[in-house]
């Protein structure tokens, strides 16, 4: 029908702004980690994680001393994979062999790493 060619025309980039932000937001308790036990480590986020809102992911990561970066760089450790994660992100993700965790790798992380000082 006319609708569904019309609906193939959207630029996946605003099909993109309306996903949601989290499949299951609080879904799953936040472990207690060692003080900067994320020093050191730059993440990238992509897709939807399973209980994390973005922004609570980024909150969550630099109150443990890690960073986020919204594009991928040489500097990018960790790739916080969700579903439905951009296809140009993971390419350079794989390219680059930067290690790919989820949203439970991630908590674990926090839960099992030891304290870090910052210099």
């Amino acid at each position: 029908t006319n609708n569904e060619s019309k609906k193939s025309k959207v630029p996946s980039w605003i099909l993109h702004q309306h996903r949601p932000s989290a499949l299951n937001p609080g879904s799953k308790e936040i472990p207690k980690g060692q003080l900067n036990c994320l020093y050191g480590k730059i993440f990238i986020i992509t897709g939807i994680l399973e209980s994390l809102e973005r922004d609570a992911a980024i909150s969550i990561i630099e109150s443990y001393a890690g960073k986020v970066v919204k594009s991928v760089a040489k500097s990018t450790t960790h790739a916080l994979v969700g579903q439905e994660p951009g296809e140009s992100k993971i390419k350079l993700i794989k390219e680059r062999k930067i290690k790919q965790i989820n949203e439970d790798d991630l908590l674990e992380m926090i839960r099992t790493l030891p304290q870090q000082s910052v210099k």
